[in-house]
């Protein structure tokens, strides 16, 4: 096994700063005026700084900022990559927006100061449930949708049990099997098992379509409905013929196959087929459905254990619909909507399924199926269309970390206080509060931002840029892979997929990418090895802007107090040491930037227009780094020529530590300040360990790097299925402990 640094790692968010809540101000009192804090647009506050900083970002990586996305190959339509053109500058150079550089800076200083999070998608998650007993679907159903409205279920084939299982007594009430009648239960049960049809064979981690199977017939790779044109015909082989293939034990409601080696292997119970099933019709075969998986590209994500679909003989007699409890049909619809908006997202639709659930009832689609019983009957408590369906996680987000600390949730009805970020980048309201429903609408609603960023550019000339090249797929996991997500929480042992709910485990924190070693940032590192066309779709063409490029660009701020003006100073340059991460790619390598803070252009607003402030030639420059002056500015930023040539007048300063001078420390957490800047110091990395996506030991070459990029999830497939799973690692505030790391896998063995 090797080891390596999981591309990103976290800073708890614990709305503490040094220990004590974070200070908040109230934002009816600002709103009103009524407040002494510095945060208002009417007039200039004494004792407060306004003015201007000037900034370079230097790339120290390939950086791109993409302005928007075109296919690469038109004439492909859907299998073409994805070509990112360059954001650019009015006279047609590349540059940095605005938008990103605030952003940036505004979630570091949100970490740095404990604030909350002004931007946080208040969602609900799932997680793939295990391929393991008791937690996949095997029972297959027909939706109905009633006259009324209604969503039913029709029976038409039980759940996959293995010889000898106890049946459960909902699953007999539901095919209304009558066990009082014990010489029939074993064949009752047996016309209702579903049978194996192969049609899948493994490739790699995920399969592909076996040849000269049901599926190779793309025309006919469709899920049966109560259309009989996509029904199917199928001969049952019978090995004992009356006696029948099964023996029910009423005493112990059990039921196993009458073949004694089966019974003995544990087989999962299941009809056998004398011959493939076909689409033409016979007398002598019964009319059948087949449930198909609409796969087509997620091949790689599907089981590699899965071999076949489930082909189910049609009932001579229509079995009673069941209902579907509200919580069933409210979580399909979430789960459904949670996977279009995630194409890599298991369930998939059947093949050929619509989109909306009332059509597909309206079609009679297949589902799988779980039934409950109650005093009134049977009725279904989940149904999907995939076997291995997803769990909703329960709980939200916004919830779990409003248990930590309810100052960290963005603004809403339940926070009046205002925390430093928003303060100092703005903020508005989540929910918009007109007393049109009940209630006084508040007097704050929103504040705008005191800082302004604009873009940042090259100086005149060639802004270098690489010749395009196809990335490897992007792909990581997202929230909620508890490994990745969840697994931080101190005196705690970590969830996992069976066990996460946001009502109990909190998220790590804030997550800030590494930087990666220097052999690995390069356009080499990130480039595709793969020539499989059919993931090209997945991929993206860049032409990243080259390493060692300068651009300058300008922050304004108004009536900062003294401590707001040092956790400015500090987003902006950390350490000495920290290199921000911003851009495409940053799990490959791209997007390192340093920002170094020039020179500080302190303005007193109250003496601005005062005769002696308008008659004296003073130099209104408060702090410069003497020994970074550049010899050329962009012609947006040409004003600060003339007052950088007169820079021996000015006091100096390092630009890559303006903290050190102006401003003060009050708003900066000591532990959330020492980990960020470990999460950005390359010095945190022991030589030789890459960075790199979690990979299984067979996608490594000798030396641990990674071979190629598919099947990324193969590392997480195995750590779910390991009796110690791995978790990504709690960062150390210590000087000098470097930062955890995780290591290779294999498949367990069974």
């Amino acid at each position: 096994m090797s080891r390596f640094y999981a591309p990103y790692n976290f800073v708890p968010a614990t709305g503490k700063c040094n220990g004590s809540a974070v200070a908040e101000i109230d934002s009816e009192l600002l709103a009103t005026g009524h407040s002494e804090h510095p945060a208002r647009h009417d007039l200039w506050k004494p004792q407060t700084h306004s003015g201007r900083l000037l900034c370079a970002l230097s790339t120290t990586s390939p950086l791109v900022i993409g302005a928007r996305q075109v296919p690469h190959e038109p004439g492909r339509g859907d299998a073409s990559p994805m070509r990112v053109e360059n954001y650019l500058a009015d006279d047609g150079r590349p540059a940095v927006p605005a938008s990103s550089l605030r952003g940036l800076v505004g979630s570091i200083a949100e970490t740095l100061s404990q604030s909350a999070l002004r931007v946080l998608e208040n969602r609900e998650f799932s997680v793939r449930k295990a391929a393991k007993p008791g937690e996949t679907l095997s029972a297959v159903g027909r939706m109905h949708l009633t006259p009324a409205g209604e969503f039913r279920l029709e029976p038409l084939s039980f759940p996959l049990l293995r010889s000898g299982s106890v049946v459960p007594s909902a699953w007999l009430r539901a095919f209304q099997i009558n066990v009082k009648k014990k010489e029939e239960v074993a064949n009752w049960i047996a016309y209702y098992l579903p049978a194996y049809v192969d049609g899948y064979a493994p490739r790699g981690q995920g399969v592909a379509i076996k040849p000269g199977s049901f599926l190779s017939d793309p025309s006919v790779r469709i899920s049966s409905t109560r259309d009989e044109s996509t029904w199917w015909y199928a001969r049952q082989a019978e090995e004992f013929g009356e006696e029948g293939d099964f023996i029910w034990d009423a005493k112990k409601q059990t039921l196993r196959y009458r073949n004694p080696q089966r019974h003995q292997d544990k087989k999962v119970m299941r009809l056998r087929l004398q011959a493939p099933p076909s689409r033409q019709y016979d007398e002598e075969s019964g009319s059948a459905f087949l449930k198909v998986l609409g796969f087509a590209g997620h091949e790689s994500q599907m089981p590699p254990g899965k071999k076949h679909e489930l082909l189910v003989f049609e009932p001579s007699t229509q079995l009673p619909s069941l209902p579907i409890t509200a919580a069933a049909i409210e979580n399909f619809l979430r789960l459904m909507a949670d996977a279009e908006s995630r194409e890599d997202y298991l369930p998939f639709r059947n093949a050929g399924a619509p989109k909306s659930l009332e059509a597909a009832a309206r079609e009679g689609q297949l589902v799988y199926f779980d039934v409950e019983e109650t005093a009134r009957g049977v009725r279904v408590v989940e149904f999907s269309y995939s076997a291995i369906w997803r769990r909703r996680v329960s709980g939200s987000l916004s919830g779990a970390l409003a248990k930590a600390n309810a100052s960290l949730v963005p603004l809403n009805d339940l926070r009046q206080g205002l925390t430093p970020a928003e303060l100092l980048f703005g903020v508005v309201r989540e929910e918009k509060r007109d007393g049109t429903k009940g209630g006084q609408a508040p007097a704050f609603q929103g504040l705008a931002s005191r800082l302004r960023f604009y873009e940042a550019q090259a100086a005149p000339g060639t802004v270098r840029v690489s010749q395009p090249v196809k990335l490897q797929i992007l792909s990581s996991p997202k929230p909620p892979s508890p490994a990745m997500y969840f697994g931080q929480q101190p005196g705690r042992a970590p969830p996992t997929k069976a066990t996460l709910s946001l009502d109990q485990h909190l998220p790590n924190g804030r997550k800030f990418y590494l930087p990666f070693p220097q052999n690995q940032r390069t356009v080499a590192n990130a480039k595709t090895a793969s020539r499989d066309a059919a993931l090209d779709k997945q991929k993206l063409v860049v032409a990243p802007i080259e390493s060692g490029q300068t651009f300058y660009f300008e922050v304004r701020y108004e009536n900062l107090s003294d401590d707001e003006l040092g956790l400015l100073l500090m987003s902006l340059r950390p350490d000495p040491a920290f290199e921000h991460r911003l851009g495409l790619a940053k799990p490959l390598g791209f997007g390192h930037a340093r920002i170094d803070v020039l020179a500080l252009w302190d303005r007193d607003r109250s003496a601005r227009y005062t005769r002696n402030d308008f008659m004296e030639n003073t130099n209104p420059l408060g702090f410069v780094d003497h020994s970074a002056l550049p010899v050329a500015l962009p012609t947006t930023l040409q004003s600060w020529l003339p007052l950088l040539k007169r820079a021996e007048e000015v006091a100096p300063w390092s630009s890559a530590s303006p903290a050190t001078s102006k401003g003060g420390h009050g708003l900066v957490d000591s532990v959330s300040l020492a980990l960020l800047v470990k999460l950005g110091s390359e010095s945190s990395l022991e030589q030789g360990v890459p960075v790199q996506y979690p990979r299984s030991d067979d996608q490594l070459l000798p030396n641990g790097f990674a071979k190629d990029e598919e099947e990324m999830f193969a590392w997480f497939v195995n750590n779910d299925r390991s009796n110690q799973e791995q978790v990504l690692g709690r960062v150390s505030p210590v000087p000098g402990e470097t930062l955890p790391t995780l290591k290779s896998n294999t498949k367990p063995s069974r």
